[in-house]
């Protein structure tokens, strides 16, 4: 279940986990959300946890997988729709444990569970077709100090999850969920347990853990080479891989504190892990998405201020435009048909107030495509749809093209009257 609101940050204490500092994000600018289960497979060539694009291209059943909520952040439901009915198909009950983002190829779905302590994590696997349970293995050794799983990156019959904090890699077999190998990272500093990621391509695995980024092999989980550690108060969120190129972008938490946010856009050789081109900003980078032609960015350039920037580079990391749009809140920016979509509030201090919009741009320029007045929070566009999550508790499809909605349904409880949650969900057309 998904806290689809608004993004953005405040100070933190010692010992950041990522849950935290998705906390810290998000009290800046007025809501929660859960950023460690904010991020989908791009599943291909190159697979990786980022949510672009997040179609599976093996042939598996059809539908829309979510994880919804039964009136509890931490009483998950694992749930299947008809892609064209919108039915219900089946429920998986995961009681009193929050799921991560969904995996779905194979005719299997994948996820990692973790409960309120952190003390029993997990990954599962579930028949696509019929929502029972194919397996479900406890991973050891974890404690409040190690942080949440992933979501489960499938490649090449194995399933890797990264404890977020302390970066420990567990490969498992994709059939029957025997852990194959665990992978150390040696952090250097155990102090900070913030952000995990790991992506795969051409039999190798790059991870992110604080500041360091380094790759292992995806058979063995032995290190091929640490690609670079950054400076201590910077701190890696986003990995993805593009044809033969390795993207990653970081931030540093105690700029912001100080008023002087700092982020890089990396891109390194995929194979030889050297760098290419480093962008730098003088802004706090939230979200980044990599695709083969353009990188696509928000951005806030203080702390408290109400104004997000989106920012396009080009392949070699040089600036094409950018775009200040005003709110006090925003939702993940989504990219597909030539078109960029996101979701934000803006505040009206005399009448105490939200509005909220869904925006839309030409990724090519910027220019605005259209807008709409709807509290919705973009999800991916896929075959000429837009999928959003709508709030609360409900998913809705829109015409990017031409603004119009073309149909919503519910399928979660609200945990209450404030409640502005969303389904966390993936399409498999």
């Amino acid at each position: 279940m998904k806290d689809s609101g608004r993004i953005g940050w405040t100070q933190r204490s010692k010992v950041l986990s990522i849950v935290t500092l998705a906390l810290i994000v998000a009290l800046l600018l007025g809501t929660v959300t859960f950023l460690s289960f904010n991020k989908k497979q791009a599943q291909g060539n190159a697979v990786t946890t980022r949510p672009v694009p997040k179609t599976p291209t093996a042939v598996t059943s059809s539908g829309i997988y979510m994880v919804a909520n039964r009136g509890s952040f931490s009483n998950s439901l694992i749930r299947k729709a008809d892609i064209h009915t919108r039915k219900v198909l089946w429920d998986f009950s995961v009681p009193h444990l929050r799921a991560s983002s969904l995996t779905v190829i194979n005719n299997t779905v994948y996820y990692s569970t973790n409960n309120d302590e952190m003390s029993e994590n997990a990954v599962y696997a579930l028949d696509a077709n019929k929502g029972t349970l194919r397996w479900k293995t406890v991973l050891a050794g974890h404690t409040d100090q190690a942080g949440y799983l992933s979501q489960p990156l499938y490649a090449n019959g194995l399933v890797y999850v990264i404890t977020q904090g302390t970066g420990t890699v567990t490969a498992l077999d994709a059939n029957k969920g025997k852990v194959r190998w665990i992978y150390d990272s040696k952090r250097l500093d155990t102090s900070r347990t913030e952000n995990g990621q790991v992506a795969v391509s051409n039999g190798t695995i790059y991870g992110i853990v604080a500041n360091r980024l380094f790759m292992i092999s995806a058979d063995t989980g032995k290190t091929i080479r640490n690609i670079v550690q950054i400076d201590q108060d910077m701190t890696f969120l986003d990995i993805q891989i593009i044809g033969n190129t390795l993207y990653a972008h970081s931030c540093s938490i105690d700029g912001l504190i100080e008023g002087k946010p700092d982020s890089y856009i990396y891109a390194f050789d995929a194979a030889q892990g050297t760098q290419r081109w480093l962008y730098h900003s003088a802004t706090l980078i939230l979200q980044s998405i990599f695709l083969e032609e353009n990188i696509y960015f928000i951005a806030e350039t203080e702390a408290g201020q109400r104004k997000t920037t989106i920012s396009s580079l080009n392949a070699e990391g040089r600036p094409i435009w950018h775009k200040d749009v005003l709110n006090n809140g925003r939702s993940k920016l989504v990219a597909g048909n030539g078109l960029l979509s996101l979701g934000y509030d803006v505040y009206d201090v005399q009448k105490n107030k939200n509005t909220s919009y869904l925006l839309t741009l030409h990724s090519e320029n910027g220019a605005q495509a259209w807008i709409k007045k709807v509290d919705a929070a973009p999800e991916l566009i896929q075959n000429g749809i837009l999928y959003t999550g709508l709030r609360p508790c409900q998913i809705g499809a829109f015409n990017p093209e031409k603004s119009n909605e073309l149909w919503h349904q519910q399928y979660c409880v609200p945990t209450n009257n404030r409640d502005r949650s969303t389904p966390d969900f993936v399409v498999v057309p």
